[in-house]
């Protein structure tokens, strides 16, 4: 199980993509945790890149690993801390 704090996961996640090694961070060190917690994820509006990110951990996981998501807001008001609604939308329906 790996806990993290959603703003310190974004942060890793886009100094991977700009340096070219977003697939190979996504697979090689968050695939040995079973169980993923992102914490405070409703905490920052997140912009496009952000969101492009969490967005791709999301769909990485989907149906293989566990991920776990904490937010002090309801998935309803979402479309205010995601840029996109069909992004905030794809989003949620991911997690089971």
């Amino acid at each position: 199980m790996l806990f993290t704090r959603t703003g310190d996961l974004v942060q890793r996640l886009q100094a991977a993509r700009r340096d070219l090694r977003l697939p190979a961070e996504l697979a090689n060190k968050f695939d040995r945790f079973d169980l993923l917690i992102c914490d405070d994820f409703s905490y920052v509006r997140r912009d496009q890149g952000e969101t492009s990110v969490l967005f791709e951990l999301i769909a990485e996981r989907y149906e293989r690993k566990s991920l776990a998501i904490t937010a002090k807001q309801p998935f309803s008001s979402w479309d205010h801390v995601l840029a996109e609604p069909a992004i905030t939308l794809a989003a949620v329906d991911r997690p089971r």
